[in-house]
């Protein structure tokens, strides 16, 4: 039997008017993979708060490496050897990448300067021991986001780390990424590192990991051995409610069409690219993270500055100068990065709601509070957006409340077309059903929608027709009366190279 490395036993935790953990036990071995999972909300950040000391105050005890441990602060569970690598890469990109492994650790020469060949060789045999090549002295920021996920690896292993706490860790990496990744996982596993694995995604789950805990309301609910339990009873135990799984196979032909992009080319990104949308319909964009997709949703908005290409919108050619152009004619978009390009998190979800539109909400520089707050409510009710009040700060929402809040604030503006960029991306596994039961509404009511996400069965499930896209140009449109799977996506682009 691998020896435990962590061992939490009733671990509650309570803030102002708040139990956010309630008697919680979980444990951690040598070499495995362990999936924490459950709902926004349900303790899981909690919980690894106060493992890793950002919480220091709690009940329960946490035994680490055999010894009761209590960590006063997170560089306190850093020197023991838990590291943390977050969705959001905490990293300095204009630094390079051995000078980001050894970041606060620099190796000093006889007179107490940076031996950078000593930095740089270390960096390249840690690099190595993960199958990672890549120049260690250019800077980070140049790299991709999947470089810089496992170069924050790399610093972790390089501080011998045991316990490696890994949040959200594929949500920026297409397919190829994914599986480099889960290779560096396997490898760190072999090491006698234990992983703490956070994901909404079930099929890594099932892929990667060895056993699974699911809280819910703030409460551990059970934990299995991965192989002794199926995605559908892991679903169930995260909602604590029945659910089957629905796939929209009842796709609709559309005639009307609402946009027409044609031609569209950018800076060797896009090539060509031609699509159509149509009234009431939910057009997908699959195809590989980089293959161009956001891209053309980003010329067609003027976010981008396409080099050519047509725009028709509603039978008549337009030209779109920026998001608020966009808007004004109809068309929204909800950014893949909701935190830094669809919220102030430092604002109220009421003020955050009325952003797109306040000229329909205030008089001389001066918001109508009561017109406000009546709207508000309204979108609040009909969103189902879980908020103590329509004052709350928005960053101190879940993820899936906080892109509901998005979502409020651009169907305020009353768009026919909305563009949906990775909706889900960050939000357990109920929110993104809420999600896309008010996509299909919206569809009903003969909004246009564009949907894109790096999960291909939500393309897949929820589109009614679909275009591939590959290094930037359309390599296949798929229509309702096909039969649209994830392996015929995968054959179109697989048969392009």
């Amino acid at each position: 039997m691998k020896d435990r490395l962590i061992e939490m036993k009733n671990i509650s935790k309570e803030f102002p008017g708040v139990l956010a953990l309630d008697k919680v036990d979980f444990d951690l071995k040598e070499g495995e993979v362990h999936a924490l999972v459950g709902q926004n909300g349900a303790g899981k950040s909690t919980l690894i708060k106060v493992l890793t000391g950002v919480h220091s105050e709690y009940s329960g005890k946490i035994i680490y490496k055999g010894e009761e441990k209590k960590f006063k602060n997170p560089q306190k569970a850093q020197d023991n050897g838990i590291r943390t690598i977050y969705q959001e890469i905490e990293l300095l990109p204009n630094l390079n990448v051995a000078e980001n492994v050894f970041l606060g650790h620099e190796p000093k020469n006889t007179f107490g300067k940076i031996n950078k060949k000593v930095m740089h060789e270390k960096t390249n045999k840690v690099l190595e021991d993960l199958n990672i090549f890549i120049d260690t002295k250019k800077k980070l920021g140049e790299y991709s986001v999947a470089i810089q996920q496992m170069v924050a690896i790399a610093r972790a292993v390089n501080r011998k780390a045991s316990v490696v706490v890994m949040d959200e860790p594929t949500s920026a990496l297409d397919e190829h990424e994914v599986k480099t990744l889960f290779e560096i996982i396997r490898s760190l596993k072999e090491k006698g590192i234990g992983i703490i694995y956070i994901s909404h995604r079930m099929e890594e789950i099932f892929h990667i990991c060895d056993r699974v805990t699911v809280l819910r309301d703030s409460q551990k609910i059970d934990c299995w051995n991965i192989d002794d339990i199926n995605e559908l009873q892991l679903i169930n135990a995260m909602l604590g409610k029945k659910y089957a799984h629905v796939s929209s196979k009842d796709r609709k032909k559309i005639n009307n069409k609402l946009l027409e992009i044609k031609n569209y080319n950018y800076d060797n990104i896009l090539n060509s690219v031609s699509i159509d949308v149509g009234k009431g319909e939910i057009l997908g964009l699959a195809g590989l993270v980089g293959s161009g997709r956001s891209e053309t949703m980003k010329c067609l908005i003027g976010i981008l500055d396409k080099k050519n290409g047509e725009t028709v919108l509603k039978s008549e050619e337009v030209s779109i100068d920026g998001p608020s152009d966009a808007l004004k004619k109809g068309i929204a978009y909800l950014p893949e990065d909701r935190k830094t390009e669809g919220l102030v998190l430092s604002m109220s979800v009421a003020d955050n709601i009325i952003l797109s539109n306040l000229k329909e909400f205030s008089k001389y520089g001066i918001i109508d509070r009561k017109k406000q707050e009546k709207i508000v409510r309204d979108y609040i009710d009909k969103l189902s957006i879980k908020t103590p009040s329509s004052k709350q700060i928005v960053k101190n929402l879940s993820g899936g409340n906080q892109q509901k809040v998005v979502l409020a604030k651009i169907l305020l503006t009353k768009p026919e077309l909305i563009i949906l960029d990775e909706p889900t991306r960050g939000i357990d596994i109920g929110a993104k059903k809420e999600i896309f039961s008010l996509i299909k509404k919206l569809a009903s009511d003969r909004k246009s929608i564009i949907l894109i996400s790096s999960e291909l069965n939500e393309v897949v499930d929820n589109s009614d027709r679909i275009y591939v896209i590959h290094e930037g140009e359309i390599i296949q449109e798929l229509k309702p009366t096909e039969a649209i799977t994830e392996d015929r996506i995968y054959e179109e682009i697989a048969n392009v190279n």
